[in-house]
């Protein structure tokens, strides 16, 4: 399957399952894994690999573009403090496992 049908029919699929999630009152994510769950089952659809540029130039800049208009800056100061303290914790943890299995 070509790339462009692989978009075309995940954009279609996410269409379809918005629609009826909200035609029949059960929350969309719900309904779009299930999509994902009976498209996973089709052979076409599982051997598709869909190039990486395709992911970075298509969907990544839409999910951030999302994501900057619907998140908070009180969400944002909120939350830094304990991802940064996770962030150096897994960081120094990490380093320590690579240094203690090191020849």
């Amino acid at each position: 399957m070509l790339g462009l049908e692989l978009v075309v029919l995940l954009g279609v699929a996410v269409l379809v399952g918005n629609a009826v999630g909200r035609r029949l009152g059960i929350a969309p994510p719900v309904v779009l894994l299930t999509v994902g769950v009976l498209l996973g089952f089709i052979p076409q659809v599982r051997q598709a690999q869909l190039p990486p540029e395709v992911v970075l130039l298509l969907f990544l800049p839409v999910l951030l573009y999302w994501e900057s208009l619907t998140t908070s800056l009180r969400e944002i100061r909120t939350t830094a403090n304990p991802v940064h303290r996770l962030r150096t914790r897994s960081t120094s943890y990490a380093q320590d496992q690579q240094e203690c299995c090191l020849p």
